[in-house]
């Protein structure tokens, strides 16, 4: 059933309705709001990601130095690249110029 409505881009009646609330933030005039959507809307849109992420990656669109968002790259696999980088870099008796962007807020 998923296969065909990916490939006929047709959805059943009754699938995109939601269903949307509006809760009040503590101490304030603004409300948070949160749609909920079916468990079978919900899992194609799972399907959809894992399918998208998977060309992604197989056709080799993403740089191989990003790792956010990236399925089996995390934060460290970034600071182990960037300490290989340096050690290279020392052993090459030459510089390395790092950039670091940090959210104060």
């Amino acid at each position: 059933m998923y296969n065909d409505i990916i490939f006929t881009r047709v959805f059943p009646g009754g699938v995109e309705e939601l269903s949307v609330f509006f809760i009040p933030k503590a101490n304030s005039n603004k409300v948070r709001l949160i749609c909920m959507s079916s468990c079978f809307l919900k899992l194609l849109e799972k399907i959809i990601n894992e399918s998208f992420c998977w060309w992604i990656e197989h056709n080799k669109l993403i740089n191989n130095s990003q790792f956010e968002f990236r399925m089996n790259k995390s934060c460290i696999d970034s600071l182990a690249l960037l300490v290989s980088e340096i050690e290279i870099q020392f052993y090459k008796k030459s510089y390395l110029a790092a950039t670091f962007l940090v959210d104060l807020r």
